[in-house]
C-alpha cells in the first residue's frame, strides 16, 4: 500500500469516528445558552436559534454549594422554536442556579448543549 492510499484510509477512518462521537448529519443539536443575572433575583437567558429546532427545553438545578453537589435538573420551561431569549424571575437569594438548554427538532430527536451555565443570586 503506498503511502497516498494509507493517508486516505486514516482520513476516513478518522470522519468515521468523528460521525459515531458526535452523531449522524441531521440529528438537533442545541446551540449556544448563555446566562446573565439582570436586576436582583432574576436571569435571563440567551441562545442562536437552530434552523431544524421544533422547541426548546430549558433546566434549572437549584443549590446552595458551589461545588461537590448533585445536579437534579428539572424542565422550567418548554419554549417554541423562533423563541431565543427567557427570564427567570423570582430566584432566591443564596443560591447557585444552572441551567441547560435542550433542542428537539422537527423528528423529535432531543440533543442537549453540553454548556452548563452557573449564575449565583446574592443577598
Amino acid at each position: 500500500m503506498n503511502r497516498r492510499n494509507r493517508t486516505f484510509i486514516i482520513l476516513a477512518v478518522m470522519v468515521l469516528m468523528a460521525v459515531c462521537a458526535f452523531g449522524f448529519a441531521g440529528k438537533a443539536h442545541a446551540i449556544g445558552l448563555q446566562a446573565k443575572k439582570t436586576g436582583g433575583n432574576s436571569v435571563v437567558l440567551r441562545w442562536k436559534k437552530d434552523k431544524n429546532a421544533a422547541k426548546y427545553i430549558l433546566y434549572r438545578c437549584k443549590h446552595r454549594k458551589a461545588k461537590n453537589y448533585s445536579r437534579n435538573f428539572t424542565i422550567i420551561k418548554s419554549l417554541g422554536k423562533n423563541t431565543a431569549c427567557y427570564t427567570d424571575k423570582r430566584l432566591s437569594r443564596n443560591m447557585y442556579y444552572d441551567y441547560k438548554l435542550c433542542m428537539v427538532d422537527k423528528k423529535g430527536n432531543k440533543a442537549c448543549y453540553n454548556g452548563i451555565k452557573t449564575v449565583y443570586i446574592k443577598k
